[in-house]
């Protein structure tokens, strides 16, 4: 509660006086511009509050830092009500986040098709880990001054039964706000481990380095 209190103050501090900052529920705000022709007008609004909302809060006696994803939508002859721009708003919002955090995305026409292929591909995510389709490849780690290999680092890819593989740059953030990065990062860990432990020979055990979220550093394990 006090989080959210401190956010609020945030918002409307980076707002102009006639600009109306709403809570919509749990931890959803709504910016209103009136008179807004453009969208320039409206992406300023957002930078600035992306801006405002970078730096660390303090809620209860704790800092704490909040990423922010922000949808904006304007008003135009075919989408006028408040419903709609909100509608097209939060489509906006869902697409910013599925490519991280700190960020804001502008409406435009067709991005609800976009928005359910990415709801499928993060079903399909889910699905991944059981179908097997989750592979590791390796990438050298070279010393340039004899180049010896020193180790290796492990990169996740998804491969779908059709053959195509799937950039991490598409999964990753999908599993980051679909809450798959613990169990993404925890088959990543055991796979590299299991794979290291094939290759190795006597006193010669590989150096796999993994990637992590920021997440699992939080984790006691």
């Amino acid at each position: 509660d006090a989080l959210l209190i401190a956010v609020a103050r945030r918002l409307r501090g980076s707002v102009r006086q006639e600009e109306l900052v709403a809570r919509l529920h749990g931890d959803e705000f709504a910016v209103l511009v009136p008179h807004c022709e453009d969208s320039d007008v409206a992406v300023r609004v957002a930078e600035r509050i992306v801006t405002a909302l970078a730096e660390p809060f303090v809620a209860a006696g704790r800092p704490l830092r909040v990423p922010a994803s922000i949808g904006v939508a304007l008003g135009t002859d075919e989408v006028a009500d408040l419903d709609g721009l909100t509608r097209n708003a939060d489509v906006a919002m869902y697409l910013a986040k599925s490519h991280g955090k700190n960020r804001y995305a502008l409406y435009e026409r067709g991005m609800h098709n976009e928005t359910v292929r990415l709801a499928r591909l993060r079903g399909e995510l889910a699905d991944a880990f059981e179908a097997h389709e989750l592979v590791l490849h390796y990438q050298p780690i070279v010393d340039l001054s004899t180049g010896r290999v020193l180790g290796m680092e492990a990169l996740v890819r998804w491969a779908k039964p059709d053959g195509t593989l799937v950039a991490p740059g598409d999964f990753i953030p999908l599993a980051e706000t679909g809450g798959l990065i613990g169990p993404l990062t925890d088959w990543v860990i055991a796979a590299a481990c299991r794979e290291a432990a094939a290759w190795a020979g006597p006193g010669n055990v590989p150096w796999v380095s993994v990637n992590v979220s920021v997440d699992q550093l939080l984790r006691s394990d």
